[in-house]
């Protein structure tokens, strides 16, 4: 997942995203909320319990990007659906992460499970905030070691070591 979450990146750049944000913001929560809604409606209507239903939910909202991406990329497509499809991947990603974070931290402060507000929501702050941290040490760190390395090889072994380390950190 990391490795196609770093493909998307690779792909979507912040120049892309002040175009047509507004448009990809709009579709992006309109997809993932209803998905959501209509997942956890759906299987509370067959019986199962709230907490559940809640979090398959939020787990629905997201994509499977790597299929579309290799179509994508074997048929070396590009214009504004192309754009709009990397576009959609990454925010969907990105909204199911922090969404289930907090559907969790939401279940543990109702199941009452002795967890305050601030120990349930730090978890989803630490993981935003420390992945953000931790993505730009890893990609200064690949900016001052990527000149050194001449080879095509090298260069993509560095890459997926840094992306593996993100990932494993």
């Amino acid at each position: 997942l990391g490795l196609i979450l770093f493909s998307i990146g690779t792909v979507f750049e912040i120049h892309l995203f002040r175009r047509i944000g507004r448009s990809l913001s709009r579709i992006v929560a309109c997809e993932a909320l209803l998905t959501a809604l209509v997942v956890a409606l759906g299987l509370l209507v067959i019986g199962q319990n709230w907490r559940t239903a809640v979090l398959l939910g939020a787990m629905a909202m997201e994509t499977a990007a790597a299929s579309t991406l290799m179509v994508l990329r074997e048929y070396d497509a590009r214009g504004p659906i192309t754009e709009l499809l990397t576009g959609l991947f990454a925010l969907d990603n990105l909204l199911c992460l922090v969404g289930f974070s907090a559907v969790v931290a939401f279940i543990r402060i109702s199941s009452g499970a002795d967890a305050t507000l601030f120990e349930a929501l730090y978890p989803l702050v630490w993981q935003i905030a420390g992945s953000a941290a931790l993505g730009y040490v890893i990609g200064f760190l690949l900016s001052i070691w990527s000149p050194k390395v001449y080879e095509h090889g090298e260069r993509l072994i560095l890459l997926a070591g840094c992306v593996l380390l993100g990932v494993g950190v």
